[in-house]
C-alpha cells in the first residue's frame, strides 16, 4: 500500500509541476509581449513630434517657436517646434512685441 501511495503521490506531484511549468511559460510569454509593447511605446514617445509649448502632438512639421522658446538652431534648443495654435496666439504676438520695441514704426 505504501508503494501505491508513493506512486500516486509522485504522479500528482509531477502533474502539479507540469501545470506550474505551463503557467510559468504562459507568464513568461505575457511578460515578453508587455516588454515589447512598452519598448514600442517608449520609442514612439521619443520620436513623435509634439508642440514644445503646449505638448499637443503635431500632425505636420510645426512652426519655429522663437522667441517663446529658443530658436531651433540655437545650441540651447532640441530642435523644438510649436503647433499652429501656439504659433498664432503666443509666438507671433511675442515677435510683434519684440519688433515694436525695436522699431518705432511698428506699433
Amino acid at each position: 500500500m505504501n508503494s501505491t501511495w508513493s506512486h500516486t503521490s509522485n504522479d500528482i506531484m509531477m502533474k502539479k509541476i507540469d501545470e506550474l511549468s505551463r503557467s510559468i511559460d504562459a507568464l513568461t510569454k505575457q511578460m515578453k509581449q508587455l516588454k515589447d509593447a512598452l519598448q514600442y511605446a517608449i520609442v514612439r514617445e521619443r520620436t513623435r513630434d509634439v508642440c514644445c509649448i503646449c505638448g499637443c502632438e503635431l500632425s505636420y512639421r510645426g512652426h519655429d517657436p522663437w522667441p517663446v522658446k529658443p530658436h531651433p538652431k540655437s545650441p540651447y534648443s532640441r530642435g523644438d517646434k510649436c503647433c499652429a495654435v501656439c504659433n498664432e496666439y503666443e509666438v507671433i504676438p511675442a515677435r510683434n512685441k519684440l519688433l515694436a520695441e525695436v522699431s518705432p514704426v511698428v506699433k
